[in-house]
């Protein structure tokens, strides 16, 4: 069990921009990597959000702190990531970022498996040699999607998201969880990290520049 975790921005500034960037969409546990400092600072960021949205879900997840706190974290990150994108150096955007990616999965408010993003991105990250942010470049949305349409219970939660990143909701949950992950694969394109499971499998190291 580690006694403390220091989020140092500046370290963070060595990070190759499409690692950085993406760890935000996905986010590893925290404290998983610090026994190897590259990967700690690497990956401490689009991975971020999938975890914030597969705990909107996740039946064991308390509405609060949980999923009220990563709702926010979600708001924290639609905000920074362009920012961060625009004005790669500016060390305070990235220590928001930090602390933003570390309200997404809180660790002393849950520490159960997640779902059905998670579940695809450890296969074929470990199965193509794909960076762990990239693989929810690639699945988180079309999970939002699949879950909007299948599951009543699932896409409600999911729709509650959706204030947070500057939507009014409609009232209809399938097509406000749509609506979200409209918005995710919005924000990974406008990042440059749109990837199709074709792409990366041909050239999967081209994802680390």
């Amino acid at each position: 069990m580690f006694a403390a975790i220091i989020y140092d921005a500046e370290i963070t500034l060595h990070t190759p921009a499409r690692l950085w960037l993406s760890s935000a969409v996905r986010n590893l546990r925290i404290g998983q990597q610090l026994s190897n400092s590259q990967y700690a600072k690497e990956y401490i960021q689009v991975r971020a959000i999938d975890h914030a949205v597969e705990l909107q879900y996740h039946p064991q997840a308390a509405e609060v702190p949980t999923k009220r706190l990563c709702r926010t974290a979600i708001r924290e990150i639609f905000r920074l990531l362009p920012l961060c994108k625009r004005d790669p150096e500016d060390p305070k955007i990235r220590q928001e970022l930090q602390i933003a990616a570390y309200s997404a999965f809180p660790p002393f408010y849950f520490t159960a498996p997640l779902g059905l993003s998670h579940a695809i991105g450890h296969v074929i990250g470990a199965t193509y040699a794909i960076p762990h942010g990239i693989t929810s470049c690639i699945s988180l949305a079309k999970t939002i999607h699949f879950k909007a349409t299948r599951n009543p219970e699932e896409a409600h939660q999911i729709a509650k998201i959706l204030p947070y990143i500057g939507q009014a909701c409609s009232g209809d949950d399938a097509k406000d969880a749509n609506a979200v992950g409209d918005a995710i694969a919005k924000l990974v394109e406008s990042l440059e990290l749109k990837s199709t499971l074709t792409e990366v499998r041909k050239y999967p190291h081209n994802s680390l520049k």
